[in-house]
């Protein structure tokens, strides 16, 4: 069957370090999509960068430098253009095919692509749409799925997670996991990354830290712990001066021993207080004066990166923990 190559499309905001010798590929089939009743086709997806985009890379970076964030005019949202993506597609028939074609190849893209790559790199990564026609139609042009407000709702830089030499790996152990997962999972893991990109977004430690620690303690809500963590719960609400138990605690706390994420009983008492104290004293000016309150914040931030790392099977060596300079409580 012909290969066809659709129109480059534009990637915002992506750092990919340098300019790529080879891109960033991956593939698949619109089965493994979720959609049975499509035929066996494959797509290929890949990630290409040119000198000139490079370069506009690197002006981004120069943007987004602690001394400019510091000026009045500085936009926490600018957008570049640092990258393009082609899909190369088994050759189809069939208008009405077309349009589930288009449609569910701009979801992933949108969904799923997108998403992972900002949350790799902390920042809102924005794909453009793809005309992937056959080459017997009369379409020049089908309708794409909105994406101009992402360029407002989000911050378009951020540390990155995972370095950009690493990219090529785990987008595959990620795709891999998506692909492979129910329609139920895939929307897991979808609503996981939209909860991450909406914690990039708020400017304050105190924010981050209820958004991190609500992401870990749902991953935990309900976990069924061995004898031996139900024991080391235990031990730790005794640390913790929880005597008669915390449903919060059980929940945050199981999230991390059922994924083997590593702790100190130090850091995960004084962001289980914290999280107490901002809870029942919301109003009181000594929770977000709370000298605690950095450490408490990097940790809870370092476990949701984790879990996420673990949800998509991915490498957790990989991971390049945040260290955020904190002014006054804002993350700059």
């Amino acid at each position: 069957m012909p290969k066809l190559t659709a129109s480059p499309t534009n990637v915002w905001n992506l750092s990919l370090g340098g300019i790529l010798e080879y891109p960033i590929e991956i593939a698949s089939t619109l089965l493994k999509f979720g959609r049975s009743d499509f035929p066996p086709l494959e797509f290929i997806f890949r990630i290409f960068n040119s000198a000139e985009q490079f370069a506009v890379e690197n002006q981004l970076a120069a943007y987004h430098s602690m001394e400019n964030k510091q000026k009045f005019d500085y936009n926490p949202r600018a957008s570049v253009c640092t990258a393009g993506l082609t899909v190369s597609y088994d050759d189809y028939e069939g208008e009405e095919l077309m349009w589930r074609v288009h449609y569910s190849i701009d979801d992933f893209l949108h969904r799923f692509i997108a998403p992972f790559l900002g949350f790799c790199q902390r920042r809102r990564v924005i794909v453009g749409d793809v005309l992937a026609l056959p080459s017997k139609t009369n379409a020049v042009w089908l309708g794409g799925t909105t994406f101009a407000g992402e360029f407002i709702d989000s911050v378009g830089y951020g540390q990155v997670a995972i370095e950009p030499v690493n990219l090529q790996v785990a987008l595959l152990w990620a795709t891999e996991a998506y692909v492979s997962g129910t329609t139920e999972q895939r929307e897991h893991l979808v609503m996981l990354l939209r909860r991450y990109n909406d914690v990039l977004n708020l400017p304050y430690t105190y924010e981050r830290f209820d958004g991190y620690w609500r992401i870990v303690e749902c991953l935990g809500r309900g976990a069924a712990l061995s004898l031996q963590q139900e024991t080391e719960y235990k031990r730790i609400c005794v640390i913790a001066g929880a005597l008669n138990g915390s449903r919060n605690l059980r929940s945050f706390l199981g999230a991390l021993l059922l994924n083997n994420i590593q702790y100190s009983d130090d850091a995960i008492t004084s962001a289980f207080m914290y999280r107490n104290e901002s809870t029942h004293s919301y109003l009181q000016k000594s929770v977000i004066d709370d000298p605690t309150l950095p450490n408490n914040f990097h940790f809870v931030a370092e476990c949701a990166d984790r879990l996420i790392f673990k949800a998509f099977g991915i490498d957790q060596a990989l991971l390049k923990p945040s260290r955020h300079s904190i002014i006054v409580n804002r993350i700059v």
